[in-house]
Order: structure tokens, then sequence, then C-alpha cells
């Protein structure tokens, strides 16, 4: 069967121009996928016809797969983000 495959960001590299169609057998899954191209299975986002998706599961002939990279993120904000507080404004106006 045959599944449209885009991928995004970093993971672009695996397809000319970052999608193509991919033969796999009846049966697969999207992990099965993203192992035969490479993918870092676990850690990616999967997208099949418009609705995110786990690696376990299954394709159709002519679903249309998308592939995000990892995201990092989730911590508290760096300190150049943060507000200053009144005694670093008052030092730093000195």
């Amino acid at each position: 069967m045959r599944v449209h495959v885009t991928l995004k960001g970093a993971l672009a590299d695996r397809l000319p121009d970052g999608r193509g169609e991919v033969e796999v057998p009846d049966g697969s899954t999207v992990g099965d996928l993203a192992q035969r191209l490479g993918l870092p299975g676990r850690h990616c986002v999967f997208v099949v016809n418009g609705q995110t998706v786990k690696a376990d599961a299954l394709l159709t002939d002519g679903d249309r797969l998308q592939a995000f990279p990892p995201m990092a993120g989730g911590r508290a904000p760096c300190s150049i983000c943060r507000p200053a507080s009144p005694s670093q404004t008052s030092s730093q106006m000195s």
C-alpha cells in the first residue's frame, strides 16, 4: 500500500523535498514506517489524515502522514525573559 508522507523540520532530509509516497506492506503501523525512514519514532509527533496518532496506529492505503520532530521546552523562562526585580531595575539605571 502507498502512504503519502510529509516530514517537517530536521526530519525533512530523509525524503526528497521532505515529502513523497512510501510503499509499505499491508498491516504496517506508523512506527513501522517511522523505523523504515530512520525517524526517532517515540519522540516524533505523527499526524495521519489530520489526526494526531501514536506509533502503533495502523496505516491504510492512501493515508497522509505528517511527522514532526521532537520539541524542546516546558521549563521556566530564563532570566532574560523574566521581569526584572525592582532592585535590579534601580541598579541598571545608575
